[in-house]
């Protein structure tokens, strides 16, 4: 049992533990050797894997799948990730750290499709570079990519049922995948004992890729000193000597691709010894391929908000707001005669002031909203501007109203109709008497008689006046 644990003890600490116990209570010990023996003898190599190296151990020990491309069109299916390289960079924001890169890999040809590079894995990086494979290539039939939480965002996967990540609901809006009917797809997550779970990277081809790549990209002469290493235990001795350049990064990475995707010799299924470029070129020129208008690939790059249409015709959206702060204001006039109704925002998220297009319910275009920018409370022309608009405003819905109102021939028409008459009052069925009842005490109906005391004061005062 002690060796038999997931933190995997050495065999000889266990003996040594196990000849204490049979010193104290005085019992035979056999040599090492005799337990390792016995162990191997009695349990199968799976359950000491499972025993020493953990649930995700035991289930590598079954052999690998070979998946065959036979029948798959470039295009077909892609598949997508994005890694971490190891070197240090100045960033576009100023900060030093190590970048980021998303690339899509065809699955039948294996050829790198498109790719960018960012300072954070983000919803942003995986739409781009999407956007740059579907206006060059067309649009995908099918991808896979692992849960990470960028492929995974709801500006993509807006809609899906197999998504594996966020509450779905039913005013939820359509994703990029939804719009461009491209089948989504999740590869399996493998959980261990204690319940985490960790994606299986055999699963995508572009995983093999990434292992060549990062260290022609990481080891690049032009990345010289800034490599840090894959661990602390691989750091070499020039490690932060230097940080790179963002353009000798970027000059890097097209340049390794470009190699990766030129190299002859390749050994896949399809290249069968030819280069990625090759069996590319030769087998998409066959193929039939969906292709978009610019303005449809434009969408591409646009997030999508919904949003409630104020009383003043002006929309909010979420991105760009700070804590404790409101969003962006956008407003066109078309948006108030649409007070209250719920539409889609698209946006531009490295750029929220340029203004915002607005879809209705149904997908169509309604305007193009300008942003609202604060102005400074005591700045007298923004404020002459703000107040000409309003002018502007009533003048114009004054002069619409106008053109559908005349009032001298309203005047003239309810002058024209006759009297008002009001009809005749309608006579009861019966008529019945109403009974005034008697004063309390009073069973006469009389008058009741006065109050001794004020009889004999109004005595006295007759009196006095005598």
């Amino acid at each position: 049992s002690d060796w038999g644990r997931e933190e995997g003890p050495d065999a000889v600490a266990v003996y040594r533990r196990l000849a204490t116990h049979c010193t104290t209570h005085g019992w035979n010990l056999p040599p090492l050797d005799a337990f390792l023996r016995r162990t191997r003898r009695e349990l199968s190599k799976a359950a000491i894997e499972r025993a020493r190296k953990g649930a995700l151990a035991v289930m590598d020990t079954v052999p690998h799948q070979t998946r065959t491309v036979a029948g798959i069109a470039p295009l077909d299916i892609i598949n997508g990730d994005g890694r971490e390289h190891d070197v240090m960079v100045h960033l576009p924001s100023g900060r030093t750290g190590r970048p980021r890169v998303w690339m899509w890999q065809d699955i039948r040809t294996r050829r790198i499709l498109s790719w960018r590079a960012g300072e954070t894995e983000s919803a942003d990086l995986v739409r781009t570079s999407l956007h740059d494979l579907i206006t060059r290539w067309g649009v995908p039939g099918r991808v896979v990519v692992d849960s990470t939480r960028a492929a995974s965002a709801k500006w993509m996967t807006g809609g899906q049922k197999n998504r594996r990540r966020w509450k779905s609901s039913g005013e939820e809006l359509p994703g990029i995948f939804k719009m461009l009917e491209i089948d989504y797809r999740v590869t399996a997550i493998d959980t261990d004992a204690g319940g985490r779970g960790k994606g299986r990277g055999r699963s995508k081809p572009v995983e093999r890729a990434f292992l060549d790549l990062s260290k022609q990209i990481d080891t690049h002469p032009l990345m010289a000193g800034a490599y840090t290493g894959r661990s602390t235990q691989d750091r070499p001795e020039t490690h932060r000597t230097r940080v790179a350049s963002w353009e000798d990064f970027i000059q890097v990475v097209e340049r390794c691709v470009i190699e990766h995707n030129a190299r002859t010799g390749r050994r896949t299924e399809a290249a069968a010894g030819r280069s990625f470029d090759a069996v590319w070129a030769a087998e998409y020129s066959a193929t039939v391929v969906r292709k978009l208008t610019p303005r449809q690939a434009g969408i591409l790059l646009l997030a999508a908000e919904p949003s409630r249409v104020d009383r003043s015709g002006c929309v909010r959206i979420k991105a760009g707001k700070g804590a404790g702060l409101p969003g962006n204001r956008y407003h066109h006039e078309t948006l108030v005669d649409r007070a209250g109704e719920k539409v889609t925002v698209r946006f531009d998220p490295a750029d929220l002031h340029s203004g915002v297009q607005v879809y209705d319910k149904a997908g169509r275009w309604i305007c193009h909203a300008p942003c609202l920018m604060p102005v400074g409370f005591n700045d007298a022309a923004a404020a002459k501007e703000y107040e000409a608009a309003r002018k502007k405003r009533r003048k114009a819905a004054e002069a619409e109203l106008a053109a559908h109102r005349d009032m001298d021939a309203l005047v003239a028409a309810m002058r024209d109709l006759p009297p008002a008459e009001e009809p005749e009052d309608p006579k009861a069925a019966a008529v019945g008497l109403v009974t005034v009842p008697a004063a309390a005490g009073d069973l006469s109906g009389q008058a009741p008689a006065p109050r001794k005391k004020f009889m004999a004061a109004l005595r006295r005062f007759n009196q006095q006046e005598d």
